[in-house]
């Protein structure tokens, strides 16, 4: 067993040694963004607290900033305690000093550049260990099949789209734009859940304290993340459902479902007549989440309730939702947020209004029929990205039995979701040839959420051996 513990530790190093050049690369290319002044929305906060004097005041009157609001006053329906509680303490902690406030912005895209990293190299570790999704049944073994790819270019695969992500060009105005650091906070808090659960599907609980203790650290996890961004009661929700579907031993690697089984009486296909009771209280505490915050945000919105004027956005956007400009804005947003970033040598951008515009495709399609060398490196990595995508998904769609399933579904739908949000919440409403270009933060959620989902579905493809599948993953490995 020597040379095992030897591979596994010349692996962490090599792993080591890829986050400590990417994370030095990233702060190279960041660190003239310490100097930058803030901008936009977050002069707005800075002048509408000016005259607090201690923490305590300064949260009182920021916490729920959207419905307090006096310079440029909007967004009241948006209840992000946790977000305004960050930028109250940085403003606490740093003042006018604003190098330290940017390096936070720094720091927290390096925390989540380092967690996507370990969940991709978990997610490849299991799709390599459980094979196809559809000879993995629950509590059985899996079939004898090919042996696991092990060529170079798919063992660097989490290498490579990580540093894509890390260093993507379409990304960064979330990354040195001070005010949307809560943004990053709850991307880190998501990646943390996403975690969780690989383990709690793929490491037998040593006892039923154990398994509630875990339980019990992600569901504050995910109550912190409802309150950070709204996005986070639904992903509650879903990580419910998710949980409850443990119960009766889906997604979980057959051995731990056996152990939990023997030794821990929790899930698993023996134990389905006790396993209806758990997965109901279980689902039952994790939707919770979405409750607890509608009750808080009507709460706040009552004791707030002469500080803002109504904008009737529920009403707005029923009103939207079934045209032609929801397909439209759909479409345009999908092309913005997961077909840009493979084209760098193709977007336009500019600053002005204090932001940072990144060009849109729909507006600069130009740029992207006239050939050249950048040109055709960028459509073969979108074209193998894409290719193995659609291949995996198609090869999961005979069975979801299979540790990565809740990653891939739960980044699918969390995509899906962060889609509606923005097309029915902001471009809707806001109906302009600016509104993506202006806020293209946007593109590092999505983008974030693609690349995961993108990486659980290649799992599919970890026995294949056709020609076209070591091409693809060829050609994307070295086009990243």
């Amino acid at each position: 067993m020597g040379w095992v513990v030897a591979i596994v530790r010349r692996c962490c190093r090599r792993d080591a040694l890829f986050l400590g050049g990417l994370l030095l690369a990233v702060g190279i290319a960041y660190w003239p963004s310490l100097d930058h002044v803030p901008r936009a929305d977050q002069w707005a906060y800075l002048l509408d607290t000016r005259l607090c004097r201690s923490f305590g005041e300064l949260w009182t009157e920021s916490y729920s900033y959207n419905r307090v609001r006096v310079v440029g006053p909007g967004d009241v329906d948006l209840f992000r305690p946790v977000l305004f509680t960050l930028l109250a303490i940085e403003k606490h902690l740093f003042g006018n000093n604003f190098w330290p406030s940017q390096a936070v912005g720094l720091v927290l895209h390096g925390t989540v550049v380092v967690l996507l990293f370990v969940l991709l190299r978990r997610v490849h570790r299991l799709g390599s260990e459980a094979g196809t999704p559809a000879s993995h049944p629950p509590l059985a073994a899996p079939k004898i099949e090919q042996p696991p790819c092990n060529t170079r270019a798919w063992q660097v695969l989490p290498h490579a789209v990580t540093a894509f992500f890390a260093l993507n060009f379409a990304s960064m105005e979330l990354v040195v734009w001070a005010h949307l650091h809560g943004y990053l906070l709850f991307l880190a808090l998501v990646l943390t859940a996403l975690l969780m659960l690989l383990r709690l599907g793929s490491c037998a609980p040593a006892s039923r304290r154990a398994d509630g203790l875990q339980l019990a650290v992600l569901w504050v996890v995910l109550a912190l993340a409802a309150f950070t961004y709204e996005l986070g009661q639904f992903f509650a929700v879903l990580v419910g459902l998710v949980l409850a579907g443990r119960q009766f031993g889906w997604w979980i690697k057959p051995a731990v479902a056996r152990v939990a089984t023997d030794d821990v009486g929790g899930f698993g296909a023996n134990v389905r007549p006790r396993a209806w009771p758990a997965a109901a209280v279980t689902f039952a505490c994790f939707a919770a989440i979405l409750p607890i915050y509608q009750a808080v945000n009507r709460w706040d919105r009552h004791i707030h309730r002469e500080r803002f004027a109504e904008e009737g956005l529920p009403e707005q956007i029923a009103a939207k939702a079934l045209s032609f400009d929801t397909l439209e804005h759909s479409g345009r947003f999908i092309a913005f947020t997961s077909v840009q970033p493979f084209f760098p040598s193709a977007t336009g951008w500019w600053y002005q209004g204090e932001r940072i515009h990144i060009q849109e495709p729909v507006y600069g399609w130009v740029k992207y029929v006239r050939p050249n060398a950048k040109l055709l490196v960028s459509y073969l990595t979108a074209a193998a990205f894409v290719g193995l995508t659609v291949a995996g998904l198609w090869r999961w769609r005979t069975s979801l039995r299979h540790p990565v399933a809740p990653v891939l579904l739960l980044t699918a739908a969390l995509y899906g979701l962060y889609l509606s949000i923005t097309v029915l919440g902001r471009m809707n409403l806001r109906p302009s040839r600016f509104v993506l270009c202006s806020n293209s933060y946007y593109t590092y959620v999505a983008l974030l959420f693609l690349a995961i989902m993108a990486s659980a579905s290649w799992q599919a493809l970890s026995r294949a051996s056709s020609r076209w599948r070591r091409l693809g993953v060829t050609t994307l490995a070295i086009g990243l």
